[in-house]
């Protein structure tokens, strides 16, 4: 039951709409669309999962059982960076994700 987010990158002419896939699994997606042509549908997509966020945590020192339960926060918010080639993703529990 998370709600579905949107963005435009700081030129307006790309947005991204990030959802989540099963509230169940924790997976995400976030679909990459042409405000020029988005009846086209998405020109990219891609699919995070909680399980990549999890070992993502621990890749960078933070034990499994505290991966675990971060990777299970909801996200909540998202920006493209300056240059629109990343999106920051915010989550519950304090969490940043930054997806290229």
């Amino acid at each position: 039951d998370s709600a579905p987010y949107a963005v435009y990158d700081g030129s307006g002419l790309v947005f991204g709409v990030a959802t989540s896939l099963d509230d169940s699994s924790g997976d995400h997606a976030i679909h990459m669309y042409d405000a020029r042509n988005y009846k086209g549908g998405p020109f990219s997509e891609m699919k995070v999962t909680r399980n990549s966020i999890e070992a993502a945590l621990q890749g960078k020192g933070i034990a499994s059982d505290v991966a675990s339960n971060l990777s299970r926060g909801k996200w909540n918010s998202m920006a493209f960076n300056k240059s629109g080639d990343q999106i920051l993703v915010g989550a519950e529990r304090g969490v940043g994700l930054v997806v290229n």
